[in-house]
């Protein structure tokens, strides 16, 4: 993945669904490509911004993600906390960066202020250190059905850097995300490494009220964070879609994404179709 300013992770993981949506549907293949413009810095010559940012210290009352999860996009520092705002994650990370010799380029600026800050709760700011730009961005905490979301901060690096890998997922078997009883998924898209795509439909022998929050404990449990969930309880057809990502792998790197289509039907078991792919 190529990094640049305000890469928010639910647009990437919306995207990300959108390719797996269709890989399920209609055998479309995911992938694509992100344009450089020609003048970006070279992963040498943002090697020295990066480091700054690695060796950061973890500010007070955060917590340090290696995986990027939370963050949603590869980033060299990635903290959490569920008891500081945006606001204040992203002043502290700043002033970190500035103390250490970075420039400021626009100042911290969140929304509320008048300023370009994301959306709601985001905070964003922006220096440049040996030449290279790099930005501050923070998210507030909030609920997403029914899950608690952390406050983030992350430094994103301006430059031309090379992809995050993109290895096989693990065996199903460490992957609990459907009820126990459920049969091991097909490999629908298989490399040399390894497994890239499970796919799997099952019906499930229990409604669909008891179904729903037992697929998606499964998925937080697992480490996944949501970016999609949507439930319809009435109609012909009540049921969830829930979807979301994870990295497996430290500094952002083996991307998983998971789709889980859950339907209720007349004889009071619930179809399950599941998604899963790196």
């Amino acid at each position: 993945m190529t990094n640049a300013l305000r890469i928010r992770w639910p647009f990437v993981v919306a995207a990300a669904l959108c390719a797996v949506l269709a890989g399920l549907y209609y055998g479309w293949p995911a992938g694509g490509s992100v344009a450089v413009a020609e003048d970006m810095p070279s992963a040498a010559q943002a090697k020295p911004a990066i480091d700054l940012a690695a060796a950061l210290p973890v500010v007070p009352a955060s917590t340090r993600d290696r995986y990027d999860t939370a963050c949603g996009t590869p980033t060299p520092y990635c903290i959490t906390s569920s008891t500081r705002s945006a606001r204040q994650l992203a002043t502290s990370v700043f002033a970190l960066l500035r103390a250490r010799g970075a420039k400021t380029v626009q100042r911290l600026s969140c929304d509320g202020d008048g300023g370009e800050a994301d959306g709601p709760g985001d905070c964003s700011a922006t220096a440049t250190y040996g030449g290279v730009r790099i930005g501050v961005d923070a998210d507030n905490a909030a609920s997403f059905n029914g899950v608690r979301r952390p406050a983030v901060a992350f430094v994103v690096i301006v430059a031309d850097l090379p992809p995050s890998t993109s290895g096989p997922l693990p065996a199903w078997s460490a992957m609990p995300l459907l009820p126990a009883e459920s049969a091991t998924p097909r490999c629908e898209v298989r490399a040399t490494d390894g497994c890239h795509k499970y796919d799997s439909f099952v019906t499930v022998r229990l409604p669909l009220a008891r179904v729903i929050p037992m697929v998606r404990s499964k998925l937080v449990a697992w480490g996944l964070m949501l970016d999609v969930a949507h439930c319809v309880d009435t109609g012909p057809h009540p049921g969830c879609v829930f979807g979301g990502m994870k990295f497996l792998k430290p500094g952002g790197h083996d991307m998983v994404t998971v789709v889980v289509l859950i339907r209720g039907d007349t004889a009071g078991t619930t179809k399950v179709h599941l998604g899963v792919v790196s």
